[in-house]
Formats: structure tokens, sequence, C-alpha cells
């Protein structure tokens, strides 16, 4: 019996992964590369060795990869830091979702030396907009930005002393 199950469970993980190999086809074919991307990765998790899931989530997901880091180019030539940043973000996010099954996707090394000089500059407008609010004595609106410069970069200069300065 524990044969026959074991054996059961083995033949339905193989299925769950062709099944979402073969969704993911099918949405890439009719141009939702994205979505196909998550069928792919949901294959994957299944059965790691799913060539076909491997290949297709390779390909597709460079190519997501690819839009989402000429986003973030675009922003930051731009000089749309906030954006930058985000979409900078963004793209790493992917990528460390489709590396978590297995998966590598390249990159221009020189985006991350682009990011942090886009983060850079980003927070310190958020430093400096955050500083007025607090000789404004706007502490909710200053906390807020400071918030999200620890998100960013929880080392920037007396970030944290600030941030509690404004909670309290």
């Amino acid at each position: 019996i524990l044969l026959f199950v074991l054996l059961a469970l083995l033949m339905a993980s193989c299925s769950g992964s062709k099944s979402f190999y073969k969704k993911g086809q099918k949405l890439e074919k009719n141009g939702l590369n994205l979505e196909a991307t998550n069928f792919y990765i949901e294959s994957l998790k299944r059965k790691r060795s799913n060539e076909d899931a491997i290949i297709a989530l390779k390909k597709t997901g460079q190519n997501i990869l690819d839009d989402k880091f000429a986003t973030f180019y675009k922003s930051y030539t731009d000089e749309r830091f906030k954006e930058a940043v985000y979409a900078y973000l963004d793209a790493y996010e992917f990528k460390s979702r489709v590396l978590a099954v297995g998966v590598t996707l390249s990159e221009a090394p020189y985006y991350v030396d682009y990011y942090d000089e886009a983060r850079d500059i980003y927070i310190a407008e958020l430093y400096d907009d955050a500083q007025e609010h607090l000789d404004n004595e706007e502490f909710k609106d200053a906390d807020g930005l400071l918030s999200e410069i620890k998100r960013l970069d929880p080392t920037y200069k007396n970030v944290e002393s600030l941030s509690n300065f404004a909670f309290v």
C-alpha cells in the first residue's frame, strides 16, 4: 500500500508540473509572457527537473527581465530617480523569483551601478524632504519618508535616530 501511495504521489506531482507548463505555453502563445512565467515557475516548484519548463522560463523570463531593466534604464536616463529605483527593485524581485526555482537570468553589470546612483540621489531627496518636515514639526510626514529611506538603505546617515524622533 505504501508503494502504491508513493507511486500515486509521484505521478500526481509530475502531471501537475506538466499541466502548469502547458498552461504557460498557452499563455505565452497569446502574448501573456508574464503570466506564462508564473506558470513555468509553479511547474518548476512541483518538479525541478522539468526541462521544458526550464527552457521556457529561461527564454520568456529573460525577455521579461530585459523589459523590466529597459524600464529602469529609461527612468534613470530621464532622471526620474524614484521610478528608476522601484523599477530596478521590481526587476530584481522578478529575477530572484526565477532564481528560486533554479533558473538564472542575466543582466548587464552596469545596472547595479546605475541603481546605486539613482537610489543615492532619491534617498538624498527624501532625506532633505524629511528634514524639512521635521523642521516644520510635521512628524507623521517625516516618519513616512524616513521609513522609506530605511527600506532602501537602513544605514543611511542618522535615519534611524531621526525616525525614532519623528515617531516619538
